[in-house]
């Protein structure tokens, strides 16, 4: 029998990352899915559709009896694709670092498929940028929340003219830092020794 995957390997493949792009929308059936990933072929499409759904990161919402089949119409299990601080505490550096590349070469290969669109040369939607925040650990993780509040707010389209944009998000604090101490906080500092 085959290893299971882990949530980060089954979401760090990038066939699984575009079906859990495109079911990040809105239901879809199988079909609709494969039109839409049209450079996928069907066999490969269905093997990862199928590890997704042992993996619990989709869901077949329902089935419709289409020409003496089951026509498949699958869902986001909601949070699924997200790992718990927990998850990733369990996973060792190199396989962090490992899996960032994975991501990375995901993230490259989407706007790849979107600078090919040469039917759309507005760059207008394209960013990339590197920000340093200078903040406590705390204030750090209320950013972070007050991010997601408003991220989530617009992870499913509402409106049919509504378009989708890929944000990714990296986020870790930089070690290699080193804070700037006061003069006033050295002289506390020299006291205590």
């Amino acid at each position: 029998m085959a290893k299971m995957l882990s949530k980060l390997d089954l979401i760090l493949h990038p066939v699984r990352m575009r079906i859990y792009l495109a079911l990040s929308n809105g239901e879809k059936t199988t079909q609709a899915l494969s039109l839409e990933l049209k450079d996928v072929p069907n066999a490969s499409l269905y093997r990862h559709i199928d590890l997704m759904l042992q993996g619990g990161l989709i869901h077949i919402a329902s089935e419709t009896p289409v020409r003496g089949v089951s026509e498949r119409t699958l869902a986001v299990v909601e949070s699924a694709g997200r790992l718990s601080r927990e998850e990733l505490d369990m996973i060792s550096s190199e396989e962090l670092k490992s899996q960032m590349m994975t991501f990375m070469s995901i993230l490259s290969g989407l706007a790849e498929r979107r600078l090919r669109d040469e039917s759309n040369r507005d760059r207008s939607d394209l960013t990339f940028r590197i920000i340093p925040l200078h903040v406590s650990p705390e204030t750090f993780q209320s950013i972070m929340q007050q991010l997601k509040s408003l991220l989530t707010q617009h992870e499913h389209a509402s409106e049919p003219h509504i378009r989708r944009y890929i944000l990714s998000l990296t986020a870790f604090e930089d070690t290699a830092f080193i804070p700037q101490v006061s003069e006033e906080e050295k002289e506390i500092t020299d006291d205590n020794i």
